[in-house]
Protein backbone atom coordinates (compact mmCIF):
# COMPACT_ATOMS: atom_id res chain seq x y z
CA UNK A 1 0.00 0.00 0.00
CA UNK A 2 1.19 3.29 -1.04
CA UNK A 3 1.01 6.09 1.88
CA UNK A 4 -2.17 7.98 -0.01
CA UNK A 5 -3.94 4.61 0.56
CA UNK A 6 -3.50 4.68 4.14
CA UNK A 7 -6.98 6.49 4.74
CA UNK A 8 -8.36 5.53 8.03
CA UNK A 9 -11.85 5.79 8.58
CA UNK A 10 -14.54 3.71 10.51
CA UNK A 11 -15.81 1.57 7.52
CA UNK A 12 -12.44 -0.13 7.20
CA UNK A 13 -10.38 0.12 10.33
CA UNK A 14 -13.21 -0.32 12.58
CA UNK A 15 -11.46 -3.19 15.00
CA UNK A 16 -8.01 -1.70 14.96
CA UNK A 17 -9.90 1.78 15.91
CA UNK A 18 -11.36 0.25 18.73
CA UNK A 19 -8.13 -1.18 19.44
CA UNK A 20 -6.17 1.94 18.97
CA UNK A 21 -8.63 4.28 21.68
CA UNK A 22 -8.07 1.07 24.26
CA UNK A 23 -3.97 2.03 23.54
CA UNK A 24 -4.57 5.55 24.23
CA UNK A 25 -6.54 5.68 27.25
CA UNK A 26 -4.21 2.74 28.62
CA UNK A 27 -0.76 4.99 27.74
CA UNK A 28 -2.47 8.17 29.04
CA UNK A 29 -3.89 6.57 32.46
CA UNK A 30 -0.31 4.72 32.61
CA UNK A 31 1.41 7.82 32.30
CA UNK A 32 -0.72 9.92 34.42
CA UNK A 33 -1.29 12.09 31.43
CA UNK A 34 -4.51 14.30 30.84
CA UNK A 35 -4.68 13.62 27.37
CA UNK A 36 -3.41 10.87 24.35
CA UNK A 37 -3.54 11.13 20.43
CA UNK A 38 -2.86 8.86 17.69
CA UNK A 39 -2.20 11.69 15.07
CA UNK A 40 -2.23 10.67 11.41
CA UNK A 41 -0.04 12.82 8.37
CA UNK A 42 -2.87 13.67 5.95
CA UNK A 43 -3.10 15.29 2.76
CA UNK A 44 -4.58 18.86 4.41
CA UNK A 45 -2.91 18.50 8.08
CA UNK A 46 -2.50 16.38 10.87
CA UNK A 47 -5.74 14.29 11.31
CA UNK A 48 -6.37 13.09 14.92
CA UNK A 49 -7.16 9.26 14.29
CA UNK A 50 -7.75 8.56 17.67
CA UNK A 51 -7.94 10.80 21.15
CA UNK A 52 -8.18 9.52 24.78
CA UNK A 53 -11.29 9.50 26.48
CA UNK A 54 -10.10 12.20 28.91
CA UNK A 55 -11.69 15.92 29.59
CA UNK A 56 -8.44 17.70 29.01
CA UNK A 57 -8.41 16.71 25.23
CA UNK A 58 -8.24 19.68 22.84
CA UNK A 59 -9.02 17.69 19.55
CA UNK A 60 -11.71 14.86 18.81
CA UNK A 61 -11.55 11.97 16.16
CA UNK A 62 -11.44 13.40 12.63
CA UNK A 63 -10.54 16.96 13.68
CA UNK A 64 -7.59 18.36 11.02
CA UNK A 65 -5.03 21.09 11.85
CA UNK A 66 -2.80 22.30 8.79
CA UNK A 67 0.77 21.84 9.14
CA UNK A 68 1.06 25.81 9.26
CA UNK A 69 0.41 25.60 13.05
CA UNK A 70 3.48 25.32 15.19
CA UNK A 71 1.71 21.72 16.91
CA UNK A 72 4.30 19.14 18.70
CA UNK A 73 3.44 16.68 16.64
CA UNK A 74 4.24 19.32 13.80
CA UNK A 75 7.81 18.99 14.96
CA UNK A 76 8.08 15.32 14.69
CA UNK A 77 6.89 15.30 11.20
CA UNK A 78 9.60 17.50 10.36
CA UNK A 79 12.48 15.94 12.23
CA UNK A 80 11.08 12.14 12.37
CA UNK A 81 12.45 12.06 15.96
CA UNK A 82 10.75 11.44 19.10
CA UNK A 83 10.44 14.75 20.89
CA UNK A 84 10.15 15.30 24.95
CA UNK A 85 8.88 18.78 26.31
CA UNK A 86 8.87 18.93 30.04
CA UNK A 87 7.17 22.38 30.21
CA UNK A 88 6.60 24.30 27.27
CA UNK A 89 6.25 27.94 28.82
CA UNK A 90 10.02 27.87 29.59
CA UNK A 91 10.41 27.61 25.73
CA UNK A 92 10.18 30.73 23.45
CA UNK A 93 9.66 27.94 20.49
CA UNK A 94 6.02 27.18 21.35
CA UNK A 95 4.76 30.48 22.22
CA UNK A 96 2.30 30.18 19.40
CA UNK A 97 1.21 26.43 19.83
CA UNK A 98 -2.57 26.61 20.25
CA UNK A 99 -1.71 23.75 22.77
CA UNK A 100 0.21 25.43 25.36
CA UNK A 101 -2.68 28.52 25.33
CA UNK A 102 -5.42 25.82 26.11
CA UNK A 103 -3.08 24.51 29.21
CA UNK A 104 -1.41 21.42 27.66
CA UNK A 105 2.17 22.31 28.80
CA UNK A 106 3.89 19.31 28.71
CA UNK A 107 4.28 16.58 25.91
CA UNK A 108 5.67 13.46 24.70
CA UNK A 109 5.66 11.74 21.06
CA UNK A 110 7.23 9.24 18.72
CA UNK A 111 6.79 9.07 15.38
CA UNK A 112 4.89 6.09 13.46
CA UNK A 113 6.08 4.65 10.81
CA UNK A 114 4.33 2.56 7.97
CA UNK A 115 5.83 -0.94 6.87
CA UNK A 116 7.27 0.90 3.55
CA UNK A 117 9.49 3.17 6.12
CA UNK A 118 6.81 6.82 5.37
CA UNK A 119 6.09 8.12 8.50
CA UNK A 120 2.47 7.59 9.28
CA UNK A 121 2.64 9.95 11.86
CA UNK A 122 2.87 10.20 15.96
CA UNK A 123 1.51 8.91 19.07
CA UNK A 124 1.39 10.85 21.85
CA UNK A 125 0.28 12.20 25.53
CA UNK A 126 -0.14 15.47 26.97
CA UNK A 127 -0.23 16.97 30.41
CA UNK A 128 -1.68 20.23 32.06
CA UNK A 129 0.94 20.40 34.33
CA UNK A 130 4.99 20.11 33.88
CA UNK A 131 6.55 16.67 33.63
CA UNK A 132 9.87 15.02 34.49
CA UNK A 133 9.63 12.07 33.57
CA UNK A 134 11.55 8.83 34.08
CA UNK A 135 13.15 6.93 31.44
CA UNK A 136 10.87 3.79 31.59
CA UNK A 137 8.13 6.68 30.51
CA UNK A 138 9.63 7.13 26.59
CA UNK A 139 10.13 3.38 26.75
CA UNK A 140 6.25 2.41 27.27
CA UNK A 141 5.37 5.48 24.66
CA UNK A 142 7.82 3.66 22.29
CA UNK A 143 6.04 0.40 23.04
CA UNK A 144 2.47 1.56 22.56
CA UNK A 145 3.74 2.64 19.45
CA UNK A 146 5.37 -0.26 18.24
CA UNK A 147 2.11 -1.90 18.89
CA UNK A 148 0.42 0.69 16.44
CA UNK A 149 3.15 0.00 14.37
CA UNK A 150 2.78 -4.31 14.28
CA UNK A 151 -0.55 -3.27 13.63
CA UNK A 152 -0.29 -1.29 10.30
CA UNK A 153 2.07 -3.97 8.97
CA UNK A 154 -0.82 -6.57 9.87
CA UNK A 155 -3.46 -4.04 7.63
CA UNK A 156 -1.42 -4.25 5.01
CA UNK A 157 -0.84 -8.06 4.77
CA UNK A 158 -4.41 -8.04 5.06
CA UNK A 159 -5.21 -5.78 1.81
CA UNK A 160 -2.70 -7.82 0.05
CA UNK A 161 -4.23 -10.65 0.84
CA UNK A 162 -7.54 -9.27 -0.51
CA UNK A 163 -5.74 -8.03 -3.72
CA UNK A 164 -4.43 -11.94 -4.00
CA UNK A 165 -7.67 -13.26 -3.48
CA UNK A 166 -9.35 -10.93 -6.77
CA UNK A 167 -6.97 -10.71 -9.24
CA UNK A 168 -4.76 -12.27 -11.77
CA UNK A 169 -0.89 -13.00 -10.72
CA UNK A 170 -0.05 -12.99 -14.16
CA UNK A 171 -1.52 -9.66 -15.82
CA UNK A 172 -2.58 -7.87 -12.50
CA UNK A 173 -5.78 -7.31 -13.61
CA UNK A 174 -9.21 -8.88 -11.51
CA UNK A 175 -9.80 -12.64 -11.56
CA UNK A 176 -13.19 -13.95 -12.44
CA UNK A 177 -14.19 -13.67 -8.28
CA UNK A 178 -12.88 -10.02 -8.37
CA UNK A 179 -15.15 -9.07 -11.54
CA UNK A 180 -17.92 -10.53 -10.59
CA UNK A 181 -17.60 -8.81 -7.59
CA UNK A 182 -17.41 -5.74 -8.49
CA UNK A 183 -19.29 -5.97 -11.93
CA UNK A 184 -22.40 -6.32 -9.76
CA UNK A 185 -21.74 -2.74 -7.97
CA UNK A 186 -20.79 -1.33 -11.52
CA UNK A 187 -24.21 -2.50 -12.43
CA UNK A 188 -26.16 -1.04 -10.17
CA UNK A 189 -24.23 1.96 -10.14
CA UNK A 190 -24.88 2.15 -14.05
CA UNK A 191 -28.56 1.98 -13.28
CA UNK A 192 -28.45 4.72 -10.81
CA UNK A 193 -27.21 6.80 -13.33
CA UNK A 194 -28.82 6.18 -16.29
CA UNK A 195 -25.54 4.76 -18.14
CA UNK A 196 -25.62 1.89 -20.63
CA UNK A 197 -23.10 -0.88 -20.26
CA UNK A 198 -21.38 -3.49 -22.69
CA UNK A 199 -19.66 -6.60 -21.99
CA UNK A 200 -16.47 -7.17 -23.34
CA UNK A 201 -15.17 -11.17 -23.96
CA UNK A 202 -12.01 -11.26 -25.50
CA UNK A 203 -9.85 -14.56 -26.68
CA UNK A 204 -6.58 -15.12 -28.27
CA UNK A 205 -6.42 -16.96 -31.59
CA UNK A 206 -4.44 -20.03 -31.47
CA UNK A 207 -2.79 -19.49 -28.50
CA UNK A 208 -1.72 -23.20 -28.02
CA UNK A 209 -0.15 -23.26 -31.57
CA UNK A 210 2.01 -20.61 -30.22
CA UNK A 211 2.34 -22.61 -26.80
CA UNK A 212 3.94 -25.37 -29.16
CA UNK A 213 5.26 -23.56 -31.83
CA UNK A 214 7.27 -20.81 -30.08
CA UNK A 215 6.91 -21.61 -26.55
CA UNK A 216 4.89 -21.16 -23.67
CA UNK A 217 6.93 -17.87 -23.10
CA UNK A 218 5.45 -16.34 -26.06
CA UNK A 219 1.87 -17.81 -24.81
CA UNK A 220 2.52 -15.64 -21.66
CA UNK A 221 3.92 -13.02 -23.54
CA UNK A 222 0.38 -13.07 -25.36
CA UNK A 223 -1.85 -12.71 -22.57
CA UNK A 224 -0.02 -10.17 -20.66
CA UNK A 225 -0.08 -8.25 -23.80
CA UNK A 226 -3.35 -8.68 -24.23
CA UNK A 227 -4.21 -7.27 -20.45
CA UNK A 228 -1.76 -4.10 -21.31
CA UNK A 229 -4.01 -3.50 -24.56
CA UNK A 230 -7.27 -3.63 -22.31
CA UNK A 231 -5.59 -1.56 -20.17
CA UNK A 232 -4.38 0.97 -22.74
CA UNK A 233 -8.16 0.93 -24.61
CA UNK A 234 -10.67 1.04 -21.54
CA UNK A 235 -10.84 3.87 -19.03
CA UNK A 236 -10.33 3.90 -15.61
CA UNK A 237 -13.68 3.02 -14.49
CA UNK A 238 -14.19 0.31 -17.02
CA UNK A 239 -13.49 -3.21 -15.08
CA UNK A 240 -11.24 -6.01 -16.94
CA UNK A 241 -10.69 -8.87 -15.78
CA UNK A 242 -8.79 -12.50 -16.52
CA UNK A 243 -11.02 -15.72 -16.09
CA UNK A 244 -9.40 -18.23 -17.99
CA UNK A 245 -5.91 -19.06 -19.51
CA UNK A 246 -6.63 -16.60 -22.30
CA UNK A 247 -9.72 -15.25 -21.91
CA UNK A 248 -10.72 -11.80 -20.80
CA UNK A 249 -13.55 -9.77 -19.82
CA UNK A 250 -14.84 -6.08 -19.77
CA UNK A 251 -17.31 -4.41 -17.98
CA UNK A 252 -17.64 -0.63 -20.22
CA UNK A 253 -19.28 2.09 -19.03
CA UNK A 254 -21.47 3.95 -22.54
CA UNK A 255 -22.45 7.43 -22.62
CA UNK A 256 -24.55 5.71 -25.89
CA UNK A 257 -25.66 2.48 -26.82
CA UNK A 258 -24.45 2.87 -30.11
CA UNK A 259 -20.73 3.25 -28.93
CA UNK A 260 -20.34 -0.41 -28.04
CA UNK A 261 -19.03 -1.17 -31.79
CA UNK A 262 -16.85 1.90 -31.31
CA UNK A 263 -15.07 0.50 -28.47
CA UNK A 264 -14.15 -3.09 -29.87
CA UNK A 265 -13.54 -1.22 -33.48
CA UNK A 266 -10.62 0.74 -31.26
CA UNK A 267 -9.29 -2.22 -29.46
CA UNK A 268 -9.49 -4.60 -32.44
CA UNK A 269 -7.05 -1.49 -34.28
CA UNK A 270 -5.03 -1.32 -31.23
CA UNK A 271 -4.60 -5.23 -31.33
CA UNK A 272 -3.92 -5.16 -35.55
CA UNK A 273 -0.07 -3.65 -34.59
CA UNK A 274 0.98 -5.88 -31.63
CA UNK A 275 3.56 -8.30 -32.17
CA UNK A 276 5.08 -11.14 -30.17
CA UNK A 277 8.78 -10.91 -29.35
CA UNK A 278 9.53 -12.91 -32.61
CA UNK A 279 7.56 -11.12 -34.64
CA UNK A 280 4.10 -13.35 -34.70
CA UNK A 281 0.91 -11.09 -34.54
CA UNK A 282 -0.80 -10.68 -32.16
CA UNK A 283 -4.62 -12.33 -33.03
CA UNK A 284 -7.44 -10.87 -30.42
CA UNK A 285 -11.04 -11.82 -31.23
CA UNK A 286 -13.53 -9.83 -29.52
CA UNK A 287 -17.34 -10.14 -28.67
CA UNK A 288 -19.59 -7.57 -27.12
CA UNK A 289 -22.91 -7.81 -25.54
CA UNK A 290 -24.78 -4.74 -24.29
CA UNK A 291 -26.34 -5.56 -20.75
CA UNK A 292 -29.78 -5.50 -20.08
CA UNK A 293 -30.64 -2.46 -17.09
CA UNK A 294 -32.62 -5.48 -15.37
CA UNK A 295 -30.72 -7.38 -13.00
CA UNK A 296 -29.59 -10.17 -14.96
CA UNK A 297 -27.07 -13.34 -13.76
CA UNK A 298 -23.71 -12.23 -14.94
CA UNK A 299 -22.55 -16.43 -16.02
CA UNK A 300 -25.41 -15.45 -18.51
CA UNK A 301 -24.09 -12.33 -19.39
CA UNK A 302 -20.79 -14.06 -19.84
CA UNK A 303 -21.69 -16.69 -21.55
CA UNK A 304 -23.64 -14.63 -24.25
CA UNK A 305 -20.29 -12.68 -25.02
CA UNK A 306 -18.54 -15.62 -25.13
CA UNK A 307 -20.74 -16.78 -27.68
CA UNK A 308 -20.93 -13.64 -29.74
CA UNK A 309 -16.58 -13.71 -29.30
CA UNK A 310 -16.50 -17.38 -31.18
CA UNK A 311 -19.40 -15.83 -34.06
CA UNK A 312 -16.76 -13.55 -34.73
CA UNK A 313 -13.87 -15.12 -34.09
CA UNK A 314 -15.61 -18.02 -37.29
CA UNK A 315 -16.62 -14.74 -39.31
CA UNK A 316 -13.27 -14.11 -39.58
CA UNK A 317 -11.50 -16.99 -40.06
CA UNK A 318 -13.90 -17.69 -42.87
CA UNK A 319 -13.49 -14.18 -44.71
Amino acid sequence: MSQTEWVINSDHFGPWLKKWQHTVNVMAEACHCSAGYIVQCSSDGLMTVVASEKQAIKYGTGDVVGYDINLYCKKIVETKDPLYVRDARKDTFWADNPEVADGLVSYLGMPIFLPCGDLFGTICILNEEPTNFDPIYPKLVEQFRNIVESDLELIQRNKELEEIAITDEMTGLYNRRGFKALAHQQHKLARRIGCSMGLLYLDIDDLKEINDVIGHEAGDEAIIQLARGMEECLRDNDISARIGGDEFVALVLLSEIDTLPAVIQRMNLYFSHQLLSLGRPLKVSIGGILVPEVEMDFDQLLDSADQEMYRTKRARKAG
